[in-house]
């Protein structure tokens, strides 16, 4: 239906601004992506991964070493419970395509990582602490864990008077998960970094659903 001046009624809002700048958030990590791909494919391991273990790393004996599996154990399922807690609050929220937004971009950034794990086939660094296996470029546990912020985000979006803890929350648990990897030698921090570029292109593009119904509300 449109008014005497040609005036859409009804219709879907403007959406070119919050795609442009979605779309400028992809590319920004694909850029990140092929950029540590590229330090990668020049150096095994460049100046910012021993720069990043002379500063995080853990010592490979003692006490912290001996206790690191049975505390990484715990943080994940500390996290797990967090994420599904945070689920729920969406789901009551009838945030509904947030969460499926969510539940589709976790399997779907965990293969695209280890596609990519077995397509670089970089070697783990050595004397990790926790036994992880596989390959070690990108992070598929930091693509994974993007997935907070992703939850963050959702969930300050329905809850406004939080925003900023929520937001920060989020952030600060994507951040701490990603460089404990670092600090228990389980990955360089290119990894970490390639894995965190790699989870946003996947959550971003599993966000447009979500994004499309807002944008389409009357």
């Amino acid at each position: 239906m449109a008014t005497a001046t040609g005036e859409a009624v009804g219709h879907a809002r403007p959406m070119s601004r919050p795609y442009r700048a979605r779309g400028a958030v992809i590319a920004a990590a694909g850029l990140v992506l092929l950029g540590t791909w590229l330090m990668l494919a020049r150096h095994e391991t460049g100046a910012i991964d021993r720069f990043a273990f002379r500063v995080l790393a853990l010592p490979s004996h003692g006490a912290l070493a001996a206790a690191a599996p049975t505390v990484v154990a715990a943080a994940k399922a500390v996290l797990a419970v967090a994420a599904l807690i945070v689920l729920g609050l969406l789901a009551r929220q009838r945030a509904w395509w947030d969460c499926v937004a969510i539940a589709v971009g976790a399997p779907v950034a965990q293969a695209a990582a280890h596609l990519a794990k077995d397509a670089v086939a970089r070697p783990r660094p050595e004397h990790e602490l926790v036994r992880a296996g596989g390959y070690s470029f990108p992070s598929s546990t930091s693509a994974l864990g993007m997935g907070f912020a992703f939850l963050a985000i959702a969930l300050a979006r329905t809850l406004p008077a939080c925003r900023r803890v929520i937001t920060a929350a989020g952030a600060l648990v994507t951040l701490a998960l990603g460089l404990s990897f670092v600090a228990l030698r389980v990955h360089y921090l290119s990894d970490v970094i390639a894995g965190w570029a790699l989870g946003v292109i996947v959550y971003a593009l599993c966000g447009l659903a979500p994004e499309l119904r807002r944008h389409r509300a009357p």
